[in-house]
């Protein structure tokens, strides 16, 4: 017997967890049928369904991975999920929030999932370093038949992905001229300093980060421009953005409110 998490469909919540609530564990998440709209501030993201004048604030539980990945389940006559990830290896990094190509990234397994009677590998991409993970882009779905690929798109909805178009990736030298160390490199900067200086509440493993496919310029300083991401019971929560130099010095810079100027982290 496959065990499955059944995906539905509805109209009367939102619950953009849906893109990491699997553990291995049978767990029911609605997703909202309708169009969402989105407001974001310094330090949250809100959500309405269409037609809705009220506005609920993302919070709740915390949304927790677990380095024990599921024991993988799939339905007779599925890919095997090691062709399930060279699937998603085959398309554009951009369509998944991520640096560089979906190939140079590791795959985290949560469980396999039934989505409009279709079944699906769904997994998230993570980087590691000395043992230690980060997890990085959004997460996707690939279907059990190997035909389609699904991407949690900005507001949370699974969205499908192109298969393949990966030729047409820019390089890193293209991408981010003039930087010394890649945008992982600059990941794994924020594992020197304190998640509370960061502005962050819990552990760096709970976040998923997106690191724009560009190099910003903080106080004359090439930097990565690196946003985290929390999914919590209803939502996906942003924080403030964190830029780390690209150029070898693992500086941190952050917005200061109180000089109105982007300030190093010590």
């Amino acid at each position: 017997m496959m065990k499955r998490v059944i995906l539905t469909i509805c109209s009367t919540a939102v619950v953009l967890a849906l893109c990491g609530c699997v553990s291995g564990k049978n767990n029911n998440s609605e997703v909202s049928g309708e169009d969402v709209s989105v407001i974001a501030d310094e330090d949250k993201v809100t959500y309405q369904l269409s037609g809705s004048d009220e506005f609920s604030e993302v919070g709740g539980k915390v949304i927790e991975r677990d380095n024990r990945e599921a024991e993988v389940s799939a339905p007779e006559g599925s890919i095997s999920l090691e062709k399930a990830k060279e699937t998603v290896d085959t398309c554009a990094f951009e369509q998944f929030y991520l640096p560089s190509a979906t190939a140079d990234y590791k795959k985290y397994y949560y469980g396999t999932v039934d989505f409009n009677g279709k079944d699906y590998y769904s997994m998230c991409f993570y980087t590691e370093k000395n043992s230690v993970r980060m997890y990085v882009g959004t997460d996707f779905y690939v279907s059990c038949d190997g035909k389609e690929v699904l991407r949690c798109d900005w507001s949370g909805n699974p969205t499908e992905a192109e298969i393949g178009g990966n030729s047409t990736d820019k390089t890193f030298e293209q991408l981010y001229k003039g930087a010394e160390i890649t945008p992982n490199d600059a990941l794994f900067v924020l594992n020197n300093i304190e998640a509370a200086k960061l502005g962050l509440t819990e552990k760096l493993s709970s976040y998923t980060f997106e690191i724009d496919t560009k190099l910003s310029t903080k106080r004359g300083i090439k930097c990565y421009c690196i946003t985290p991401k929390l999914k919590y019971e209803n939502g996906t929560k942003l924080f403030n953005t964190i830029y780390v130099t690209a150029d070898k010095t693992d500086r941190i810079l952050m917005y200061s409110e109180q000089t109105g100027d982007y300030e190093q982290l010590k």
